[in-house]
C-alpha cells in the first residue's frame, strides 16, 4: 500500500507534508545504512551567514559561530542554527532564512533538503517595530467538498510586520470523515512548528484535509477459527504511516498468518509492516501458512533414538521403523499421543490441525514378551505361585504333565501378567498416562494441581512435553479447568479411565 499513489490537489499537498515530516524523522538513518553499503563519496557544502554591512552582534553573541564551515551532507541530513543575535539600528532581530519564506529562530534545527549541491547561505531577518510599519495578517480557511467551514473562535489571530518570524495556528481540526493537519497557499506547505517570514501582504492559507480511514481486517472464509474473524482499526489519517495489525490477530488451528493481502492494490504486506495510510478505507484478507510440527516418535527407552518428523498441517507423512530393540518387550506399534490409535511403521498419518501451542505425536507400544530366548532358562515348576520374572517368559522345561495345583498358579499368575503389561505404561523417561500431568505413572490430585498452576501462570508452571498431552484429559481439546476436573474425578472413583467420554 505505500506503493499507492495520492490524489491531486490537496492530497499532493498532504504528501508533501508527510515526505516532509517522515523525511526529518527517519531520512539520516537511511541515509546512513546507504552510505554505509555504497561507500559514497563525502559531498561537502559550505554553510554560510550572510551577514551585511551595518550589522553589529548583541551583547553576548560569539561572532565566531557565524564563521562559514563545511558539511558532509552524505551524513548529515541537518544543522543546527547557532545561537546569538544581530542587531541593527532601527530594526529588531528575528531570525534566519534560506528561501525569503520559511524561517528559522535561532538555535533551531534546519532539514538540508535532499539533493542539495549548492552552499546553504542564511540570511538575517530583520522588521520594524514601529507604528507606521503596517501590520500584515494570516488569513485561514478550510473546506471539504466545496463548502467553507466556519472557524470562528476556532483559529487564533496571526499577524506580523515584514520580515517578522511568525507561527501560524497548526491547530488540528477532526471532521466527520477527514480532518485538516497543516497548511498551504497553494504552493508551499506549513506544518510541524514551521515559521513563516512574513511578507508585505496578508497571506491566505487553506487546510490540508485528509481523509479519515478505517483498515478492516478479515479472517477469510477457511476452517479452525478460533474467536474474533474479523478487526475494524482505529482511525488513521491519510498520507500518515501505521503499522500492520501483527500475524496473531486471529486464531486458527494449525495455521498461522504470514501476510495481508490489500483491497485497494492487490499486495501482500508483512505483518506489522508499516505502510502509509491511503485517502480510502482498506480491506485486509489474512494470509494463512500451515504450522510445520515436529512430531516426536517417543521410544520410551533412552538407549533408544527417539526420530522426530517434521509435518505441516494436512500433510502426510510415513510412520518411522523401531530402530531398537528391548530385552523382554515386543514392538507392537507406535500410539497416537492424543487419539490412543496405534500405528504401525509404514503407515500414513496425516498432521492434524492444531490449536496454538499444542502439540501431537506417538509413543512406542512395548508388549511383555519376546521371540528371543531369555539370558537365564526358566526355573522348574514348582507348586508356588511364579514370580512375575519367570512368568514374563512361559517355557515348557518338562515333558511330565503339571500337577492340577501347578496348572492354576500357572494360569493365574500369566493372566495376571498379561494383564498387567497391557494396562501398565512400561518404564522409561516420559510417561504416556492420559491424566498424569506431573509424569509420575499415577493419576492424583497433585495431577489437577498441575493442570491448574499451567493455566494460571504458563511461564513459571508451564507443562511441556508429555505432561502436556497427558494433562489434556476431559475430551475437549486444550487445556482448560475441565482437565483438572477430569483429574479429581478418577482420584475420586466416580470414572475409571481418561479421557471422559462423551455422554
Amino acid at each position: 500500500m505505500n506503493n499507492i499513489k495520492t490524489a491531486n490537489g490537496m492530497n499532493r499537498a498532504a504528501a508533501m507534508l508527510v515526505s516532509a515530516v517522515l523525511g526529518a524523522v527517519s531520512f539520516c538513518n537511511c541515509l546512513s545504512a546507504w552510505a554505509a553499503d555504497e561507500k559514497t563519496e563525502p559531498v561537502l557544502v559550505n554553510v554560510v551567514f550572510d551577514i551585511e554591512e551595518g550589522t553589529e552582534y548583541a551583547v553576548g553573541t560569539d561572532p565566531s559561530v557565524f564563521e562559514t564551515y563545511q558539511i558532509d551532507i552524505s551524513s548529515e541530513n541537518r544543522l543546527r542554527l547557532p545561537a546569538g543575535k544581530l542587531k541593527k539600528s532601527g530594526y529588531v532581530f528575528s531570525g534566519w532564512t534560506v528561501d525569503g519564506l520559511y524561517g528559522y529562530q535561532e538555535s533551531s534545527p534546519y532539514l538540508i533538503p535532499e539533493g542539495t549541491t549548492e552552499d546553504i547561505v542564511f540570511k538575517p531577518c530583520f522588521f520594524q517595530n514601529a507604528a507606521g510599519v503596517p501590520i500584515c495578517n494570516i488569513n485561514y480557511q478550510i473546506i471539504i467538498d466545496g463548502e467553507p467551514q466556519d472557524l470562528t473562535d476556532r483559529v487564533e489571530t496571526t499577524s506580523g510586520r515584514p520580515g517578522q518570524l511568525v507561527l501560524p495556528d497548526y491547530t488540528r481540526f477532526t471532521f466527520d470523515t477527514c480532518s485538516s493537519r497543516g497548511w498551504t497557499d497553494g504552493e508551499h506547505i506549513f506544518d510541524n512548528g514551521q515559521y513563516i517570514v512574513m511578507p508585505d501582504h496578508d497571506i491566505d492559507l487553506t487546510g490540508i484535509i485528509q481523509q479519515n480511514v478505517h483498515y478492516t481486517y478479515i479472517a477469510g472464509d477457511v476452517e479452525g477459527l478460533r474467536g474474533m474473524t474479523e478487526f475494524v482499526s482505529p482511525l488513521f489519517i491519510e498520507g500518515f504511516p501505521n503499522e500492520l495489525c501483527a500475524k496473531d490477530r486471529f486464531s486458527r488451528d494449525g495455521y498461522t498468518i504470514v501476510g495481508w493481502k490489500s483491497s485497494l492494490d492487490g499486495e501482500v504486506y508483512k505483518p506489522l509492516q508499516t505502510v502509509i495510510t491511503p485517502n480510502q478505507d482498506v480491506t485486509f484478507t489474512a494470509v494463512w501458512e500451515p504450522v510445520v510440527y515436529p512430531i516426536k516418535f517417543n521410544t520410551l527407552d533412552t538407549s533408544i533414538e527417539s526420530p522426530v518428523i517434521n509435518g505441516a498441517t494436512g500433510e502426510t507423512i510415513i510412520i518411522p521403523e523401531m530402530t531398537g530393540t528391548r530385552e523382554g518387550y515386543t514392538f507392537s506399534g507406535w500410539k497416537n499421543s492424543r487419539t490412543s490409535e496405534i500405528y504401525q511403521p509404514g503407515d500414513e498419518y496425516v498432521v492434524i490441525a492444531l490449536m496454538s501451542g499444542q502439540k501431537q505425536g506417538f509413543s512406542a507400544v512395548w508388549t511383555a514378551g519376546s521371540s528371543e530366548p531369555a539370558t537365564q532358562p526358566p526355573t522348574e515348576a514348582t507348586t508356588q505361585a511364579p514370580t512375575e520374572t519367570e512368568t514374563q517368559v512361559t517355557t515348557e522345561t518338562e515333558t511330565q504333565a503339571p500337577t492340577e495345583t501347578e496348572t492354576q498358579l500357572s494360569t493365574e499368575a500369566e493372566t495376571q501378567v498379561s494383564t498387567e503389561t497391557e494396562t501398565q505404561v512400561p518404564t522409561g523417561d516420559v510417561s504416556a498416562l492420559c491424566g498424569d500431568a506431573n509424569l509420575d505413572g499415577k493419576i492424583t490430585v497433585s495431577d489437577a494441581v498441575g493442570i491448574l498452576q499451567h493455566i494460571a501462570n504458563q511461564e513459571k508452571y508451564g507443562l511441556k512435553g508429555q505432561a502436556l498431552i497427558n494433562a489434556d484429559c476431559d475430551g475437549v481439546e486444550g487445556i482448560t479447568g475441565g482437565d483438572a476436573v477430569a483429574v479429581q474425578k478418577v482420584d475420586a472413583g466416580i470414572v475409571t479411565e481418561l479421557p471422559l467420554k462423551a455422554e
